[in-house]
């Protein structure tokens, strides 16, 4: 089960972590849950819950259409269709992360241009 993604799951029971080069501990590709360089791994682990984080508690509660209707508020640049749930929860990300920089980076995860 180590190989599960988050969206098989839920952010209230994940299946693994990423670690990312600066230190950045996520649940899924570019939602970040805390980092190494502020508090250990076990910390970060044992302190994780999706109601100490803005946005996860609607997404663990709601799933990705939380996220979307999130990203509406600010935006109507969002893609017309999308591929699975995984996508409205990424391109719905791409636009809250300007809002929410802690929560969901780093740049990498989201790169420029990939708003249709």
């Amino acid at each position: 089960e180590l190989n599960t993604c988050l969206g098989k799951r839920s952010p209230f029971n994940p299946a693994m972590v990423w670690i990312d080069a600066y230190g950045n501990v996520m649940i899924c590709y570019g939602i970040i849950i805390g980092n190494l360089h502020a508090n250990s791994l076990n910390e970060i682990i044992a302190n994780y819950k999706p109601n100490n984080y803005p946005l996860l508690e609607g997404l663990a509660q709601l799933g990705p259409k939380y996220l979307y209707k999130k990203a509406k508020q600010l935006t109507v640049k969002l893609p017309p269709a999308f591929f699975d749930e995984c996508d409205v929860c990424y391109q719905s990300r791409v636009v809250l992360r300007k809002k929410y920089p802690e929560l969901f980076g780093p740049d990498e995860c989201y790169p420029e241009g990939l708003i249709f």
